[in-house]
């Protein structure tokens, strides 16, 4: 019944676009829209849920009596639970395809919002749902975090892979869109009717987000849009545990895969423990969370945007290196002026006034754009140097250590350390890695050749198949 109903959708919904090889057609479908809207809703749920800790830290603190060693508690909660599902998730969605596990994910998400709304007074059973919610929340990261390049892939053709990326890449980074809206809105009193109703709202959306998947979200199209996503198709039966343990250890003897690997993970680690401490970072220097939940929105809808036209210009002039080298230099450069203005060296009388919080939220705003536009980079020219390993595989690898340098960066206790040590981080490591990769990256394309090969099977993988 299922395969029927695939088969009814995408038929009804074929584009017009196809391209033509001596071997087949290849066709796109109007359902890709929809499983991108799924999926990048489904990436921002699970990212806002993760950043909920940082973002509403002193109504938290206040409603529940908890500490900031707690609040780092339940952020370090995503990289932990990351670790605890990533294998399985991963192998799964490259052996069978998205949709079993997406759906899967999803539900743990919606039951992490349920779990939040019982949670309603200082008691150890209200704190311990707490835990458990974004407990269950952080074992739906690997799909909302790693499916992006496999989903373009499957559903997509080269001239629109790239911008795909971008888009569900994205969504997951740029979940403060969704949390820094409703935190101004509906959190600008500290206390308990504000929190539940933050929760409800979240849960409204999770709901609609189960409706959605169940409607329509299968493993792949009736015909596959590029002959990297047919062979994958072709392949996938072989790609035992085994392989998948092989397809690692293939990676990390890989050097222009590590460099992008080691790169991505060390920047998007510490920039993700530092977008869930911004409050912390802000109050600081006399903002409050209100404040900071304008700055947080207004820098991920500019983020979202601009990041989505570069991989566009990208996609055009096959650029992704230059590209990701610009965007880096750039980066290193505003977050150091962050930092400085982070640092408290200016006075609060400046820091207080019109021109200071513009100053402060361009400059973070500027950060963001150049970090949320480095993320579809590294991920297509980690899988374009990669091929032909999985797309999950290759993506999870990557995450797996973004994660494990986002637990190391909130390790410091924060009552002890304080966080205004992240952004002076965030742009050394950035400039760091910039020349690490123009010095050691080699841009080779080897997916990119083969889908615009006139027959299939003139990129061969180890074993010759």
């Amino acid at each position: 019944m299922y395969k029927e109903q695939l088969l009814s959708i995408n038929n009804y919904n074929e584009d017009t676009t196809t391209t033509t090889t001596t071997d087949a057609t290849r066709k796109v479908y109007r359902g890709r829209w929809w499983i991108i809207l799924v999926y990048s809703l489904f990436a921002m749920l699970q990212g806002g849920t993760w950043s909920i800790p940082g973002a509403i830290q002193p109504t938290l603190q206040q409603v529940y009596n908890i500490d900031g060693n707690t609040i780092q508690l339940l952020l370090n909660y995503g990289p932990f639970g990351w670790f605890v599902t990533c294998i399985p998730f991963s192998w799964y969605m490259d052996r069978y395809g998205c949709r079993l596990s997406i759906i899967i994910s999803i539900w743990l998400v919606f039951l992490s919002q349920v779990l939040r709304c019982f949670a309603r007074d200082t008691s150890t059973l209200s704190i311990a749902l707490i835990h458990i919610s974004f407990l269950l929340n952080a074992f739906a990261g690997p799909p909302a975090m790693s499916a992006s390049s496999k989903l373009s892939e499957t559903f997509f053709n080269t001239e629109e892979r790239t911008v795909a990326t971008a888009i569900m890449a994205e969504a997951n980074n740029v979940s403060g869109i969704l949390i820094w809206l409703l935190v101004p809105v509906l959190v600008s009193n500290q206390n308990l009717t504000s929190v539940m109703n933050f929760n409800y709202v979240l849960l409204g959306i999770s709901i609609v987000l189960v409706i959605m998947v169940h409607l329509y979200f299968p493993d792949h199209p009736p015909t596959p849009p590029s002959a990297s996503a047919h062979y994958h198709q072709q392949h996938k039966s072989h790609f035992t545990f085994t392989e998948f343990s092989k397809s690692i250890i293939t990676l990390t003897k890989h050097q222009s895969y590590m460099v992008i690997m080691i790169t991505y993970a060390s920047i998007s680690g510490l920039a993700s423990a530092l977008a869930g401490l911004l409050v912390s970072i802000l109050n600081n220097i006399g903002y409050s969370q209100t404040q900071t939940g304008w700055i947080g929105f207004i820098s991920s809808v500019f983020g979202l945007v601009l990041g989505v036209s570069l991989s566009k210009i990208t996609d055009k002039y096959r650029n992704q290196r230059f590209m990701l080298i610009v965007v880096l230099t750039i980066s290193s450069i505003t977050w150091a002026i962050f930092a400085l203005f982070a640092s408290g060296i200016f006075s609060n009388e400046f820091l207080s006034s019109t021109v200071g919080f513009v100053i402060i939220g361009i400059t973070f705003t500027v950060c963001n754009i150049t970090f949320d536009a480095a993320i579809p980079l590294f991920f297509e020219l980690a899988v374009e140097v990669s091929y032909p390993i999985p797309e999950t595989t290759v993506v999870t690898y990557m995450t797996s250590m973004s994660n494990l340098a986002t637990a190391l960066s909130l390790a410091a206790p924060m009552d002890t350390y304080g966080v205004t040590w992240m952004p002076w981080s965030m742009a050394g490591i950035t400039l760091f890695f910039t020349i690490l990769i123009a010095t050691f990256f080699s841009h080779e394309r080897p997916r990119y050749e083969y889908d615009t090969q006139e027959k299939f099977g003139q990129i061969k993988d180890e074993n010759g198949e």
